[in-house]
């Protein structure tokens, strides 16, 4: 069974988790240079889709985030930063196979209590794993928000104002509250109750709760927010699910998406799984690949092929997909007929 879509919308806030992939003898970081590889690659992406970053930390096999979706969803987001390091970390150390045990974890943020003890949880994992002794070599070390909130060089990832005004309106006293609201973590900084802590007192409609509570696990998330605050997301995210459902149930796949946007830029299909790289193929293949994802729902994996790109060229392509759509009309309801012959067609069907 297919999972849903994340939930996700602009200004809503997550901690994101990633970890190394189990059948793999490599971890996700082998060294500093994988570690700084990462970090560049996440301020690059998140610049590009307005993502901002509350608080990030990096240990051997794990990556913590705490980010606030901009206007780009998050799981493109991801699907960027995720793919690109990917094949980056591959080709540097010769290695093949599966890098992450699972697609993302997440737990989506509902309310200001939440965004400060999942911001602690994640500064404590270096801590909480044996890479430094305690709160106060956080705040040299590298591969934490933690230095930059404190004052130290800036790391480029995290937004040090949003992450700070948690705490207090005065840059001095919110760097002070963090440093004690840390101290009180040390040694209760698992997430196992996170979920009860920041949701208040049980309500009547508690199963209805768990109902919502179960959707959103069900694609990945988990949540630490009000009764209301659930019910909304969930409400918004249904829209765009009835959206993919309408458009594929017309008809709507990559081969038809590839035809249509062909049309659009005065491309030709038959160029995209050949490799070709003139302009109006690029913009075609940047714009199929937004509407696979965003519109379809499709998985990124599975588009490599019929674009003829690489996993790290496609996460590019991603990145410029939507500005191309802005410039095409809205997607029809149906899809333009299957004009191409049967050997060009194939390159883009299961």
């Amino acid at each position: 069974m297919a999972r849903r879509a994340r939930v996700d919308g602009p200004g809503l806030s997550h901690h994101v988790m990633l970890r190394g992939g189990a059948e793999m003898t490599r971890r996700l970081f082998e060294d500093a240079v994988d570690r700084e590889r990462f970090v560049s690659r996440a301020r690059e992406v998140f610049a590009d889709t307005g993502v901002r970053c509350l608080a990030w930390s990096l240990v051997a096999d794990e990556a913590h985030l705490v980010v606030t979706t901009g206007p780009t969803p998050l799981a493109r987001a991801m699907q960027r930063l995720t793919t690109g390091y990917a094949a980056d970390h591959h080709r540097r150390h010769q290695v093949g196979g599966h890098l992450y045990a699972d697609r993302y974890r997440s737990l989506l943020l509902g309310n200001r209590r939440a965004r400060r003890l999942l911001l602690r949880h994640v500064h404590l994992r270096p801590l909480a794993c044996g890479e430094v002794n305690d709160v106060d070599a956080l705040a040299a070390h590298r591969w934490t928000g933690h230095a930059s909130l404190m004052g130290g060089p800036a790391d480029g990832l995290v937004d040090v104002r949003a992450a700070l005004r948690l705490f207090a309106p005065r840059r001095d006293d919110a760097r002070h509250a963090v440093v004690d609201f840390l101290r009180t973590g040390v040694g209760d900084d698992r997430l196992d109750g996170l979920l009860k802590r920041t949701n208040g007192r049980p309500r009547a409609d508690e199963a209805t709760f768990d109902a919502l509570v179960a959707r959103l696990d069900d694609a990945g998330d988990a949540v630490a927010g009000s009764h209301e605050f659930v019910a909304e997301v969930l409400a918004e995210a249904d829209a765009a699910r009835a959206r993919t459902f309408r458009l594929v149930h017309a008809g709507w796949d990559v081969s038809s998406l590839a035809r249509w946007v062909c049309g659009e830029v005065g491309a030709d299909p038959r160029d995209l799984p050949a490799g070709r790289r003139t302009r109006e193929v690029s913009a075609a293949r940047a714009a199929i690949a937004w509407l696979a994802t965003d519109a379809l729902g499709l998985p990124a994996a599975d588009l490599t092929g019929p674009l003829g790109v690489s996993p790290s060229a496609l996460s590019r392509a991603l990145g410029r997909g939507r500005g191309v759509c802005e410039g095409l009309p809205p997607l029809p309801d149906c899809p333009p007929p299957a004009a191409a012959p049967r050997a060009i067609s194939a390159a883009f069907d299961p």
